[in-house]
């Protein structure tokens, strides 16, 4: 999952008055990608590039759309991008 530094970065944020905020995110982030993927994360001996930068689209689409966010929609579009690595069943 990308760091607290690595989302600021990706962001544009300086400080780290938002740290908690973006903490939250990629949390939420990781629990909408286990979700999608229907198994846990640390099944992989290395998290794939693919994962990581789903994960920083989540994130994201949580900071730029914290009040509007429709997690459906955000959730059908993970399962697309990762749906090489998504189990048929939990």
């Amino acid at each position: 999952m990308p760091t607290v530094e690595e989302m600021k970065v990706y962001l544009g944020i300086d400080g780290d008055y938002l740290d908690s905020l973006i903490l939250d995110f990629i949390n939420l982030a990781q629990n909408i990608i286990e979700k999608v993927l229907r198994y846990p994360l640390s099944e992989f001996e290395e998290i794939p590039a693919t994962i990581k930068e789903t994960a920083k689209y989540i994130v994201s689409a949580y900071y730029t759309n914290r009040e509007q966010t429709n997690v459906k929609e955000l959730e059908n579009n993970v399962a697309v991008l990762l749906s090489e690595y998504r189990r048929k069943e939990f």
